[in-house]
């Protein structure tokens, strides 16, 4: 524990003797209100957070309702609590909805709005999930603060896809839109998702606060796939369609037996089920530190992004955009894009021209389109140009950039 301790500070003057710009004087004082545990490395959300904690030291107070696995606050020096939700003692849906939206509520909102006084906070910023959405904006009401917004993943979709009661989904689509209006501004995963927002929701100010590359982590982008012997498929933690995953793996086997010069191998970094822990065709690291998955992404040939086509995910695919596209970015590596074209993963690859994409999981498109990326040198050429290109558009200088234009006015 001391030692992650003393590795966070010594980062952190080490970014300053290498003078990394810190946006300290710009910056309010900033209640973070969300259900993330405070230091769960696994958390997507927590990857970003971080960067912020690091480079806004002293700006930042926590409030956390998350369900407490691993809470260890004495990592961070600066004011966090945490309060879990008192759900879990009912099942019955109705039962769980009276309790978290009524009294947990009103007495959250009393909790956050004395640890914000207490701290002398100046703003409020929500990390939106469902829960988090319904007690924001009633605390920046209270108290009489400037609340901005901060999404990942649509919380409707979300709720959506957990089967809740229409009665309940109707109650929470209403908050969010009221807490979405009440903000002064409001950030997003993407440019796909600010898109979506504006029309949606008709909101004006939005930035994407995406957590971007570092350019010294950045490698030079690999040289041409095809005199090389053996090809490595990276995949990075969560997979996100199983039934894509699998076709991959078929592929893989096809290639290895009409490639005789070639051997084909999927790298999984992170877990899997079991059932892919005997196949000859996937190797998989298991769960691994940050430095350990830099090092594994050094090794990789293609990074695959993979979404279902699942028409009822449809929002949610339109509008997420998943972390681990920095770390392929940072990797400089061709990507390989398995999904529908409204999908944020495929219009990004396209519109940075950065790898190839399938738009069904046949064996056959999916083989050609690997094919592609190997073979095609001109093709090849054009996706090194768009990595280098899309690197420097989602950058690290870029999310700061954006994150202070939230609070601009204030």
């Amino acid at each position: 524990m001391c030692s992650q301790y003393i590795t966070r500070k010594l980062t952190r003057i080490h970014k300053i003797i290498n003078l990394e710009k810190v946006y300290k004087s710009k910056i309010p004082k900033i209640l973070i209100i969300t259900q993330v545990e405070l230091g769960d490395k696994k958390n997507p959300t927590m990857l970003y957070m971080d960067k912020l904690i690091d480079n806004y030291e002293g700006k930042i107070i926590w409030f956390s309702i998350c369900k407490i696995k691993n809470w260890d606050s004495n990592l961070y020096d600066f004011p966090s609590v945490n309060h879990p939700p008192i759900d879990k003692f009912s099942r019955i849906p109705f039962i769980k909805f009276i309790i978290k939206y009524t009294i947990w509520k009103k007495y959250l909102v009393l909790l956050a709005s004395r640890f914000a006084k207490k701290h002398k906070a100046e703003v409020v910023f929500s990390d939106i999930s469902s829960e988090v959405l319904l007690i924001s904006r009633k605390v920046a009401e209270k108290i009489n603060l400037p609340l901005i917004a901060s999404i990942q993943d649509d919380p409707i979709a979300r709720i959506k896809s957990k089967n809740y009661p229409k009665f309940i989904l109707n109650h929470i689509k209403s908050e969010f839109k009221k807490t979405l209006t009440f903000s002064i501004s409001c950030g997003v995963i993407s440019d796909y998702m600010a898109e979506y927002y504006k029309i949606k929701y008709k909101v004006n100010s939005v930035q994407t606060l995406y957590i971007g590359t570092e350019k010294r982590k950045c490698l030079h982008p690999r040289l041409r796939l095809k005199s090389k012997r053996e090809i490595i498929i990276g995949s990075l933690g969560t997979v996100h369609s199983f039934d894509n995953f699998e076709n991959v793996v078929k592929t893989v086997k096809y290639l290895n037996s009409i490639h005789k010069d070639k051997d084909f191998l999927i790298r999984h970094i992170g877990n899997l089920p079991s059932k892919y822990s005997s196949s000859e065709y996937v190797d998989i690291t298991g769960w691994l530190s940050y430095n350990e998955v830099v090092k594994e992404l050094s090794r990789i040939d293609i990074g695959l992004l993979s979404v279902p086509f699942e028409n009822s995910k449809k929002v949610a695919l339109m509008t997420s955009f998943p972390t681990k596209v920095h770390n392929f970015l940072e990797a400089q590596v061709p990507l390989l894009g398995i999904g529908p074209d409204y999908s944020a993963i495929v219009k990004f690859i396209k519109d940075f021209s950065c790898g190839q994409v399938c738009n069904d999981i046949s064996v056959e498109s999916i083989s050609s389109t690997i094919d592609n990326i190997i073979n095609n040198a001109d093709s090849y050429e054009k996706t090194k140009t768009g990595l280098i290109k899309a690197a420097k558009y989602f950058s690290r200088e870029n999310f700061y950039r954006n994150f202070e234009l939230l609070f601009k006015g204030i």
